[in-house]
């Protein structure tokens, strides 16, 4: 434990915050030097959630792989852009509402599918041309996710 405590104080992730004496003896306080901390996805390697092993695409298994594939492709395009000076164009949009029955929920899931394949393709250039190659300009992900909120996340942000 003391090996990994170390480490993490010379990564700059804990630094020493008192000493007490305990019996025989002496106990190192430490606190963290961050409110929260963001762990790359690849850290798990292998073992990894992955999207792409999952085929039920409606599961919270999927999403939540997809939601680290998204910090993953993010994460390294930032660090990226700042090596070279710029930054990297997102867009991101977040909304709360409510449904009141399945039905409702399928009308909605299925205007949004048809909406975001009309806009792509009115906007964008082909990702792949018919040759297999990358198609022209910077490539770009798009996730829409919509789950239901867990009942304390819902009295929090209201």
């Amino acid at each position: 434990m003391n090996y990994h405590v170390r480490k993490l104080e010379s990564a700059g992730f804990l630094k020493p915050a008192g000493r007490a004496r305990k019996g025989n003896m002496i106990e190192q306080k430490y606190v963290a030097t961050a409110r929260a901390y963001v762990l790359s996805p690849g850290l798990l390697g292998p073992i990894g959630a992955d999207w792409r092993d999952i085929s039920d695409t409606a599961s919270a298994d999927y999403l939540l792989a997809l939601a680290e594939q998204v910090r993953s492709d993010v994460g390294r395009s930032a660090v990226e852009a700042q090596a070279e000076g710029k930054r990297i164009a997102t867009l991101s949009l977040k909304s709360q509402f409510r449904f009141d029955s399945a039905g409702q929920r399928s009308d909605f899931s299925n205007a949004v599918r048809q909406a975001v394949v009309d806009v792509i393709a009115r906007h964008t250039s082909a990702n792949r041309l018919e040759n297999g190659r990358p198609g022209r300009g910077r490539a770009f992900r798009l996730v829409l996710a919509c789950y239901p909120m867990a009942a304390q996340v819902e009295e929090v942000e209201r």
